[in-house]
């Protein structure tokens, strides 16, 4: 049985999956590329994000998550860019980074609930990732001042094509991996 499906006993298998994708997620998490026409960088974050709640599951996606803003927070050099610190949870981007715990969560409930259906594990990823899109937009308006259409077209709207191509990269990704995963490869 894999971490997934092993729920409050906290083993060394489990620890080290999450300890594993958590640093997952903090070495992929840096890589951007910057966009001129905003101040949200297209990342590679969403994908570790993904791809974490896609093996590990709804909790132990969200404790990898936990712990990656818990380590940019504290300044390690995590988040989009290479840079950490409470600034960037309190700055422009910070609601979507906090909306990744949202991401995990939905993302890792569906995939463990609907087994092999790829179909439906796109749909939670895609609402996962509307979620985080409302927190992360909700965030960046209050933080530049600007209205919700605008923090859409801003934060939102350029980046769908590349978060749609993530999900996808996941689904296929993911679903082999677990695969592997159950037989202890």
């Amino acid at each position: 049985m894999n971490a997934a499906g092993q729920r409050g006993k906290l083993n060394t298998a489990r620890m080290t999956q999450i300890a594993l994708m958590t640093a997952v997620i903090c070495v992929i998490s840096p890589w951007v590329i910057v966009v001129p026409f905003s101040p949200v960088p297209l990342s590679f974050s969403l994908f570790a994000v993904l791809l974490a709640a896609y093996l590990l599951g709804a909790m132990d996606g969200c404790i990898c998550c936990g712990l990656y803003l818990l380590l940019g927070g504290l300044g390690l050099p995590v988040f989009s860019g290479g840079v950490g610190g409470p600034g960037k949870l309190l700055g422009p981007t910070g609601g979507y980074l906090v909306g990744y715990l949202a991401v995990a969560g939905i993302t890792g409930y569906v995939v463990n609930c609907f087994k092999r259906k790829m179909l439906v594990h796109f749909g939670g990823m895609l609402l996962g990732v509307c979620v985080c899109y409302l927190l992360g937009t909700l965030w960046l308006s209050v933080n530049m001042d600007i209205g919700m259409l605008e923090g859409l077209m801003v934060g939102v709207v350029p980046y769908l094509p590349a978060d749609l191509l993530k999900m996808v990269l996941v689904c296929i990704l993911g679903r082999e991996l677990r695969k592997r995963m159950r037989k202890g490869l």
